[in-house]
């Protein structure tokens, strides 16, 4: 079977929305701080990050022959490599050179997105190693089982403030568990029948909505119920991206945005370095903040593809060196 049938071109592009709705996120936080009001930077969050563990736990779904630990190696060589490129012009100490290694937090102080969204991959790698577990050597009630009880487990920390102070390798343990439960969600629903995956999908989607509404989110800023751990304001806004890509699953031919999404892993590292240089710019841009966006944005997303498209031809041609290809998760 070739590569092109294998793939679900459905997930790809949604993926590759996901790179520009990541690369907005970053405009909005990092350039944006400055001069956007709060809204806009909440609402960004409906669709971030999230939505790329949910639609890992769907390709597994679909390819249940891919190897976690082929991905879990490719994800962190390319940010090690890419790290280690960035080093050479910020002026960091080389002895530090090691830790997305060791998936350590990193700092760049010429990009700072890109030491910032490096939260990423150790989240990744842990959460996809223990959903694998699950998924492959557990029973199936014991996944349903924790589809259940961890919407309950955050749900219980909200209300009655239950201090989860454990540690899964290093990470926190409320991190981990939110973007564990998702590859699961995603590995659970998106085979379901067409009926059923628009009933849950409308079901996420509602019950965002009355969450959100509930718990008035958008006089909060969503940003501290994302960071250092997840909390129940920033689970409930995640499920309306989910939701929509349960409601919107349909036949899609190979188009331009799923070759993004088919090659995630190098966008999502160039947008750290497109939003770095973004940061710096924006501050000499004058005009109208919706103006000012909106120019802040096509460039990021512009820079970001170029780059990307330049990491993915390097690793293209000289990756096979330092790993097998197979590019079924990202």
């Amino acid at each position: 079977m070739t590569e092109a049938k294998q793939r679900d071109f459905y997930i790809d592009t949604v993926r590759g929305l996901c790179v520009f709705a990541i690369i907005f996120v970053h405009t909005v936080f990092f350039s944006g701080e400055d001069y956007l009001p709060n809204f806009v930077r909440n609402i960004a969050l409906f669709f971030d990050i999230p939505a790329f563990f949910f639609l890992t736990g769907c390709t597994i779904s679909v390819h249940k022959s891919v190897n976690p630990v082929k991905q879990m190696a490719k994800l962190l060589i390319v940010f090690f490599i890419v790290f280690f490129v960035l080093h050479l012009f910020s002026g960091s100490y080389y002895s530090k050179v090691i830790l997305p290694l060791l998936l350590h937090e990193i700092n760049l102080n010429l990009f700072p997105v890109f030491s910032d969204a490096y939260w990423f991959v150790p989240v990744y790698i842990v959460g996809l190693l223990y959903a694998v577990i699950v998924i492959n050597y557990l029973k199936r009630y014991f996944l349903l089982f924790l589809l259940l009880i961890v919407p309950v487990i955050y749900i219980v920390s909200w209300f009655y403030t239950y201090p989860f102070g454990y540690e899964v390798l290093g990470l926190k343990f409320q991190q981990v568990l939110f973007y564990f439960w998702l590859i699961l969600l995603g590995f659970h629903l998106y085979n379901k029948d067409s009926k059923q995956r628009l009933l849950f999908g409308i079901f996420l989607v509602l019950s965002a909505v009355i969450g959100s509404v509930y718990l008035d989110v958008f006089s909060l800023k969503l940003q501290l119920y994302k960071f250092p751990v997840v909390k129940l304001p920033y689970f409930v806004i995640s499920m309306f991206s989910v939701g929509l890509i349960l409601i919107f699953v349909r036949e899609v031919k190979e188009n331009f945005v799923s070759k993004i999404g088919e090659n995630a892993i190098y966008y999502y590292a160039s947008q750290g370095i497109s939003s770095s240089l973004i940061f710096l710019l924006a501050k000499h841009i004058s005009c109208n903040i919706w103006c000012k966006l909106f120019v802040c944005y096509v460039l990021n997303c512009v820079t970001a593809l170029i780059l990307g498209y330049i990491i993915f031809k390097l690793f293209k041609t000289f990756g096979n060196y330092l790993v097998a290809e197979d590019k079924r998760l990202f």
